[in-house]
């Protein structure tokens, strides 16, 4: 975490909420929602999310029982958020097959 890159999210301090602060009718529900939307959409933009993903499929990896390899990994600004390195549980006789099996699986 020492060389993650850091961001600010804009968000109101020391704001106290309670129950009859609530929405009551569907109308009021339903322009909380939209305004939840609204400003969720707008908070993305400004953040500027992007986000990458890097898959890769192996083909036979392990000599000793010929599985395939399979790897992904997600990428969120420049910082790793997700990734899986897994052995494929069939065996594949090339590397697109090894591929199309992984993306059969999920």
């Amino acid at each position: 975490m020492d060389n993650s890159k850091r961001g600010s999210i804009p968000m109101q301090v020391d704001l106290h909420l309670n129950k009859s602060q609530c929405a009551t009718t569907s109308a009021e529900m339903k322009r909380c929602k939209m305004f939840l939307m609204h400003s969720l959409v707008d908070l993305l933009k400004m953040l500027k999310l992007q986000v990458k993903c890097y898959c890769d499929a192996g083909f036979e990896t392990d000599r000793d029982d010929t599985k395939s390899q399979t790897r992904y990994v997600f990428v969120l600004n420049g910082g790793v958020v997700v990734w899986k390195s897994s052995k494929q549980s069939t065996t594949a006789q090339h590397a697109t097959e090894a591929l199309k099996i992984y993306a059969a699986s999920k």
